[in-house]
This record gives structure tokens, sequence and C-alpha cells, in this order.
């Protein structure tokens, strides 16, 4: 009778000790049947049955659903942030690009907060409009220092003011 040696217990057990495995050149497994056994009780074969590749897919479609409805969720914000920057912003490509942020600023928020409030996202969307306008404001559209009354933006008084209109400086 032919023998084989099990490659966990390092045993010689015969053949019919093995199970059967199409993807061994030999066509049997490299481990006998006792030391299968130990390795599957032991919880550190992980199963790729049927129901987990369901489960799997099921996770997914879960996890697709919930992007899609943030998704919604921000596209719900993209009026008011085109309001909001243009009431602030005259040129149009930093008014999109304001809005662009406004929209990023919203989703990084719902996503760590999904019960946040209306006004609080509003306010935090006119506070990320207002800081991109101000940081053009002082370099300019080509990187040098500029004026309050920067042409790509409406001005403003002074600083007292968008502070009244709820501006508040954040940190990037």
């Amino acid at each position: 009778m032919k023998k084989r040696k099990c490659t966990k217990c390092l045993l010689p057990k015969p053949l019919d000790e093995f199970h059967k495995d199409r993807r061994a050149k030999s066509g049997l497994s490299s481990h006998c049947k006792a030391c299968a056994r130990r390795y599957e009780a032991a919880g550190s074969k992980v199963r790729h049955t049927a129901a987990a590749r369901r489960a799997v897919r099921a996770r997914k479609a879960e996890n697709a659903r919930k992007a899609a409805a943030l998704e919604v969720q921000v596209a719900s914000f993209r009026p008011v942030s085109l309001a909001i920057a243009s009431e602030i912003v005259y040129d149009r490509s930093l008014r999109d690009d304001c809005v662009q942020e406004a929209l990023i600023r919203a989703w990084e928020i719902l996503r760590s907060q999904p019960d946040a409030s209306r006004p609080y996202i509003h306010k935090a969307i006119k506070c990320r409009i207002m800081d991109i306008s101000m940081r053009q404001t002082f370099t300019g559209h080509t990187g040098q220092r500029g004026t309050l009354t920067d042409p790509l933006r409406r001005p403003h008084n002074s600083i007292d003011a968008m502070l009244d209109l709820g501006w508040e400086p954040t940190q990037d």
C-alpha cells in the first residue's frame, strides 16, 4: 500500500487518509484528514460557502445603497451652495470651485454625522465658501498678494462685516 507524508503532522499515512484535491498535482491534499479536522475545529479556515458569498454581496449592495443616498443628500445642497457662492464671488470658475469645495465639506459632515441638521450644514458651506473667497482675495488669481477689492470677488466692507454674516475661519 502506498503512503504519503502529511505536511502538518509529518507522519507517513496511507493515501486513503488524505482528502482529494484536484488543484494538487497528485490529486490529494497535502495534509491528512485528521489534521484537516483539527484545523477546521480551531476555526482557522475561512469557509467560502454560498451563504458567505451572499453575505458579501448583500454588504456590498448595502454600502452602494448608502453611498447613493449620501450622494443624493449632498446633491440637495448644490443650489444652496451656488446661491451663497453667487452672492460672494464674481468669477464663474472660482464660484464653481467654491461650490465643489462646499459640497465636499457637506459630504464630510454627512459622512461623519449622518443626523447633522440642515442649518448646521448650511453654515459650514457658507464658512467654506467665505474661506476660499478670502484666500483668493489675499493671494488673487495670479498668486500674488491682492487687495480687498480683488476683481474676482465681490467687495465686502470689512472682515467685521464678514464675521457678521456668519463667516468663521477654518484650518485647512
